[in-house]
């Protein structure tokens, strides 16, 4: 895990200096590193920081991504306009 990790920093390390130097494109690749990374920060920051094994905890993983993209639905706020009569 701490490869992946490693891998998508420097990525966006490079992706900032290319982006400094106005190469074409770099937006996009810099969005999709920097996403990755706070995936990985939000989702697995607990086994990464107490150096756990990825195969122990990826069933409990999987269930708390899910029930995560779940409720994030019911917490956005539902707005109803009415129209000016």
């Amino acid at each position: 895990m701490k490869k992946i990790e490693f891998a998508i920093s420097a990525i966006t390390v490079i992706v900032i200096i290319l982006n400094l130097f106005l190469v074409p494109g770099t937006s996009v690749i810099m969005i999709i590193s920097l996403s990755s990374l706070s995936f990985i920060y939000m989702y697995m920051s607990f086994i990464i920081l107490n150096d756990i094994p990825l195969k122990k905890y990826s069933k409990v993983l999987l269930i708390m991504i899910y029930l995560l993209s779940e409720f994030s639905d019911q917490l956005q706020p539902d707005y109803h306009y009415r129209s000016l009569q």
